[in-house]
């Protein structure tokens, strides 16, 4: 009923000017909701974010809020908060950069954080979180010069990447 994507840039219609923050629009049973991203240093071809809720369950009349990142994060992130009665449901969509140096990559997750963790602090305590994200975390293999190699990552934890039987 929720769904949460990244990459979505190339979904924006040509009519729209590249700096718009965020728009709304309905496609057939989901109201969705986009932030994308002018050129800028975080950015890349396919910097966007996307909600999309299912029109059955989520009702425009109960979104009390929509939440954009600040103009350096554009496309980045995205949130919003429907209430009805005293059931709160938030969602936010984040896209951390793939590419980029080093501190580049991490200047701009530390504040596509901050901004998400300013955003949680507002919100009543009992409400419900769903935050889908494109981490690129590199996890698994990857391609080096020309063969497969595992990623020895602590992203997961004690359950890192195991070898596969090749098929």
């Amino acid at each position: 009923n929720i769904l949460g994507l990244q990459g979505t840039r190339n979904f924006r219609p040509n009519l729209l000017p590249p700096c718009l923050q965020n728009y709304k629009e309905t496609l057939e049973h989901f109201r969705c909701y986009h932030w994308y991203a002018a050129e800028d240093i975080y950015t890349n071809s396919s910097t966007g974010v996307t909600l999309a809720f299912n029109r059955k369950f989520f009702y425009a009349k109960h979104v009390s809020a929509r939440y954009s990142p600040p103009a350096i994060y554009q496309g980045r992130g995205g949130a919003v908060l429907f209430t009805k009665s005293n059931l709160n449901i938030f969602a936010a969509s984040l896209y951390f950069p793939s590419s980029g140096t080093i501190q580049c990559k991490c200047d701009c997750v530390k504040g596509i954080l901050g901004w998400l963790a300013s955003v949680l602090e507002q919100l009543p305590s009992h409400t419900e979180k769903f935050i889908p994200m494109d981490g690129n975390f590199k996890v698994g293999i990857t391609k080096r010069a020309d063969s497969w190699v595992l990623i020895n990552s602590a992203v997961v934890g004690p359950y890192d990447a195991e070898p596969t039987t090749p098929v």
